[in-house]
């Protein structure tokens, strides 16, 4: 095959790239790893069964500023205590806390509590437990909460202000016909 020549630039046919191309993974030589552990197998570490089963709050309707107390519940359904777990608290992508040394016993749970001052908007808490550096992203949980915006204030004040202002307004477009009246008499 020969290719065609334009200007300069040489377009290669369909047939002879598919040919580079297959050559080319002929010439690469396979590599072989070979690991320290039995049968040239990694020696992995199976990860304890911990999960976060559970979150709640002290108040599930919250308004901007009260604080909310988060419960986070982490549960172990080994056979053995778990030591070393550690327990990150966000919100959305903001970190509250996170929570270090806490030994989960076997077939059982361990509560972690955590105060958040409410900020305003739609959130996403989240609690990611950490054993030995690694975050369980499989074992976390996840649980939305929405925050209210503070009321502007006692509405039966802002309606008393709005009546005078109301009142002040009326008093300043009626007065000038009530002098003009005045001073016709």
């Amino acid at each position: 095959m020969k290719g065609i020549t334009r200007r300069g630039s040489v377009v290669l046919a369909p047939a002879v790239i598919l040919f580079v191309v297959l050559a080319a993974f002929a010439v690469v030589p396979s590599t072989t790893v070979t690991v320290d552990g039995q049968g040239g197998t990694p020696p992995f570490q199976e990860l304890p069964p911990i999960n976060v089963t559970n979150i709640s709050f002290s108040n599930n309707n919250p308004k901007e500023g009260q604080n909310v107390t988060i419960f986070v519940v982490i549960s172990n359904n080994g056979t053995s205590d778990v030591v070393g777990v550690s327990l990150t608290i966000a919100y959305d992508t903001t970190n509250i806390t996170t929570k270090r040394d806490i030994t989960v016993p076997a077939n059982g749970t361990y509560m972690v509590n955590v105060t958040w001052k409410a900020i305003k908007f739609s959130h996403v808490i989240v609690a990611i437990p950490i054993l030995q550096g690694v975050l369980l992203t499989n074992a976390k949980h996840t649980e939305p909460i929405t925050v209210a915006a503070n009321p502007i204030g006692n509405a039966y004040v802002v309606f008393a202000a709005l009546m005078l202002v109301l009142l002040v307004f009326l008093a300043a477009v009626a007065a000038p016909s009530v002098w003009e009246h005045m001073r016709k008499k």
